[in-house]
């Protein structure tokens, strides 16, 4: 069964256990190095998974957790681009500063979501600005390859 995203999760563990089902939940913590990990904590234990998922059900009904963010706490979608960016440089595989400038070219195109909060962005907004830089896109073709193409 698939549970939503930021709710936590039910694992059977390994090993002959009296209390083999575990309640977990997750969430990514950032190391002295810079870099970003999942890190998971353990609620409770169970014997049969439908006692695991009735505890995550009562623990994710209206109780402040912690790890669940309030729509006025969400980033915007220029501070996820920032997170996001930290996170890429974090990881061992480098890219090169072409495909970086080619990142930041990208997230200029949606300069007018920049303040919006990411979860109330739609594929229609990012449609729309993507389709406001079609034309460009076009143009330029025209420039690099000389003769222009019709799609």
């Amino acid at each position: 069964m698939k549970l939503p995203n930021s709710y936590g999760s039910v694992i059977k563990l390994g090993g002959k256990r009296r209390k083999p089902y575990a309640v977990r939940i997750s969430k990514l913590v950032e190391d002295d190095t810079g870099k970003v990990k999942r890190k998971y904590t353990y609620l409770a234990y169970f014997s049969k998974p439908e006692m695991a998922y009735t505890y995550l059900a009562e623990y994710n009904s209206g109780a402040v957790v912690p790890e669940h963010m309030k729509y006025s706490d969400s980033p915007t979608f220029a501070e996820m681009y920032e997170k996001w960016k930290k996170y890429r440089k974090s990881l061992k595989n480098q890219i090169s500063d072409s495909t970086w400038r080619n990142y930041e070219i990208a997230f200029h195109h949606f300069s007018e979501l920049h303040d919006r909060k990411f979860i109330s962005i739609r594929t229609n907004d990012l449609q729309q600005c993507l389709n406001a830089y079609n034309h460009k896109w076009q143009t330029h073709l025209c420039f690099t390859h000389g003769q222009c193409r019709s799609k």
